[in-house]
């Protein structure tokens, strides 16, 4: 620095060699003015259009030194950094190198499988396929899963409250219906369990109460009404739909019960 002022005339020496101004005679010249350079020494080195194009980004780097450090910690951050594939040029294998860089499987078979995954295969299977459709990783397709899992399992505990509540409220329900007459609320809850008994169809009830038809009154008072009018008629409901009793001494190996019964038989 001292070389550097004493060439460009900045410092001066008084006749007994201190520098100016040292003797307390405020020297014969004024101070040195700020310097104003904006522009790094090494732009001379570099083309005009170049310059020219760079010249706010070289104007943030003054020392070279500055401008290789830059440089260094842009190519570090460049080996990290993702570069998305051209979706109409890229090849086959950029595209590979890409979804395995990210964590996105390449098959419905790379999310593995969920926990409680054998239970719900179907649901496993549609929230792959729009993990991979919508491009989520293993991990976001498991948090995705167990979001919906736990939403899917609140619901469930809701309806199957709901249904309690509305079988525990059916009798009072009823007796509204029927105009608070008890005998007759209890005499319809009766005829709907011997329909359900004469009709043997296990699913078709598991079906029928799962949506609530059998806590409500309406459905329920429809349903005493057809067993009043069957009474102790012995027509039998299955899957084939209703069959009437066959008429006692039918032709054929199949005969009536009663047949039966009065031949001895």
């Amino acid at each position: 620095m001292f070389e550097f002022l004493l060439l460009n005339g900045l410092l001066f020496f008084e006749p007994d060699g201190m520098p100016a101004g040292s003797s307390g005679d405020g020297g014969n010249q004024p101070p040195a003015a700020p310097s104003t350079e904006s522009e790094p020494a090494y732009l001379s080195q570099l083309s005009p259009e170049l310059r020219e194009k760079s010249k706010d980004y070289f104007a943030e780097h003054l020392k070279l030194n500055d401008l290789a450090n830059a440089y260094v910690t842009a190519k570090d951050s460049l080996k990290r950094a993702i570069i998305i594939p051209d979706k109409d040029k890229a090849t086959p294998e950029e595209r590979s190198a890409f979804f395995k860089k990210m964590g996105i499987p390449e098959s419905v078979t790379g999310y593995g499988e969920f926990e409680g995954e054998k239970e719900n295969a179907d649901f496993a299977k549609f929230v792959k396929e729009q993990s991979l459709k919508q491009g989520l990783t293993k991990s976001q397709s498991t948090a995705l899963w167990n979001a919906l899992k736990a939403s899917a399992g609140e619901e469930l505990k809701e309806r199957e409250a709901a249904l309690k509540k509305q079988e525990s409220d059916l009798p009072q329900q009823l007796q509204e219906l029927y105009g608070n007459d008890k005998g007759k609320a209890d005499a319809a809850i009766s005829r709907n369990k011997a329909f359900w008994v004469r009709l043997g169809n296990e699913e078709l009830l598991k079906a029928l109460n799962n949506a609530g038809f059998l806590s409500n009154p309406a459905f329920v008072d429809f349903v005493a009404s057809v067993e009043g009018q069957l009474g102790d008629n012995k027509l039998m409901l299955g899957s084939g739909g209703v069959s009437k009793p066959r008429s006692v001494g039918r032709m054929g190996s199949n005969y009536h019960p009663d047949f039966l019964k009065e031949a001895g038989a």
